[in-house]
């Protein structure tokens, strides 16, 4: 069976999964340790997660494991056929997976309340214990760190969550305007680009900025589609042995696939 090694706050393992779930793809989860990345290391020759294993061949970053996924599992294909309609998902994928840490990373970590829960989040996918929450402390703390250095102002500090909170609303506005042809992003049917806007705005699920997500109906619409089934699959997944639901970190601190991105 594939299995899909994540953590359990990386907008690109959300990415993965939800696409294996709309696939009907079985399949197993095995949240990765941020400071105990050995095994994806000698699988896939670096340290970044998602990575999938599916029954020997491995596959690194969620642009190539979707585009594995599509040719390995054709059922459901999220990569459109017709040459402009892939163009323009792929496009946006690459904007998504590259672009929206710059919007919804500030809104996870530099708004207090939203960071503390984040934190804790990610904390629950591993054991309990004094040792384990020093580790995970440091984890978060470093994450925390990264995103102001990236984001903040270095003269004024973090900006007010209501600017970053704004500035999320943008954001939905333009993706909601985007979706009023057909309620996906690039045909008629959901695409690559859904599923790369979806991994990254259900990390706000259960934070401060949430209600501006399902505030706006078709953006809203579209998370409920591809959460519907991403959660039957969790469920699932869970039983085998493994397995925990949302993703993050990369390089010294805790790799996700890009750059910090819990």
């Amino acid at each position: 069976m594939l299995t899909l090694f994540s953590y359990n706050v990386s907008p690109y393992a959300a990415k993965v999964r939800a696409v294996l779930a709309y696939k009907g793809v079985p399949f197993t989860e095995r949240v990765v340790h941020p400071l105990e990345r050995g095994e994806v290391v000698r699988l896939s020759q670096q340290v970044a997660v998602p990575i999938i294993d599916d029954g020997g061949t491995v596959v690194a970053d969620s642009t190539r494991i979707v585009a594995y996924l599509d040719e390995r599992y054709p059922s459901r294909p999220v990569i459109p056929r017709d040459a402009a309609l892939r163009a323009r998902a792929l496009l946006l994928e690459e904007c998504f997976d590259e672009g929206l840490s710059r919007t919804v990373q500030p809104v996870r970590w530099m708004i207090p309340a939203n960071a503390r829960r984040t934190a804790a989040r990610f904390r629950s996918a591993y054991a309990a214990g004094f040792v384990e929450d020093v580790r995970m402390g440091l984890v978060s703390a470093v994450m925390r760190l990264d995103t102001r250095r990236k984001y903040g102002s270095r003269a004024l500090g973090a900006p007010p969550a209501a600017t970053l909170l704004a500035r999320l609303a943008e954001l939905l506005d333009v993706v909601e305007a985007a979706l009023a042809d057909s309620g996906w992003l690039a045909g008629p049917t959901a695409s690559v680009a859904d599923f790369a806007l979806y991994g990254w705005l259900v990390q706000l699920d259960g934070l401060d900025g949430w209600d501006l997500v399902t505030g706006r109906q078709r953006v809203a619409r579209l998370m409920q589609t591809l959460a519907e089934p991403a959660q039957g699959a969790a469920a699932a997944a869970n039983e085998p042995s493994t397995a925990s639901r949302h993703d993050e970190t990369r390089r010294a601190q805790g790799a996700d696939e890009r750059s910090p991105s819990a």
